[in-house]
């Protein structure tokens, strides 16, 4: 095992993280990934849930990386994963309502979250894509708004602009 460190510089980062070991089978992955290399079929033998949502999360989150392996003669390669980093460190400073709001981002329903979506996307097809128009147009700081960009499959944001992704892999119910 590697001693990298995920470092934590940006308090809306912590939403990807709260959201992966709030789950049991994302944590469950996570851990089997922890033990060393694995393909997807390996981990559905271990693991009951979906396990491709979980990598997909775990991708998203930076938490992993894969390799492909290397296949017996005729077999097809395929993609294996190990987890990317096994200790954390965090070095930011926010408010404890910032901290707070972060938090409620990463635990609330899907139906609840969606409605944070839908405003931004709103503000997108108007023309707003920057950061700081979109925060002024909902009265909402910047840190939430990263905080919902860094949960959301549709939303992603670019520098300063705020894009709705064409090929979102994820969908949440």
């Amino acid at each position: 095992m590697t001693n990298r460190v995920k470092i934590v510089t940006d308090a809306s980062d912590l939403v990807p993280l709260i959201r992966i070991f709030n789950s049991k089978v994302h944590k469950r992955v996570f851990d089997e990934l922890l033990k060393g290399w694995k393909t997807k079929k390996e981990l559905e033998e271990v693991v009951d849930g979906d396990v491709a949502r979980s990598l997909e999360l775990l991708r998203r989150g930076k938490l992993i990386e894969g390799r492909w392996k290397t296949p017996k003669n005729g077999e097809i390669p395929k993609m294996e994963f190990k987890t990317a980093y096994p200790m954390f460190q965090a070095d930011f400073q926010c408010t404890l309502k910032e901290l707070g709001d972060l938090i409620n981002i990463a635990l609330i329903d899907w139906a609840a979250f969606s409605g944070y979506e839908l405003e931004i996307m709103e503000q997108i097809k108007k023309g707003n894509r920057s950061i700081r128009d979109i925060c002024r147009e909902l009265d909402i700081t910047p840190r939430f708004l990263k905080g919902v960009m860094k949960r959301s499959s549709i939303l992603s944001l670019r520098g300063q602009r705020v894009e709705m992704v064409d090929d979102a892999a994820i969908t949440e119910k």
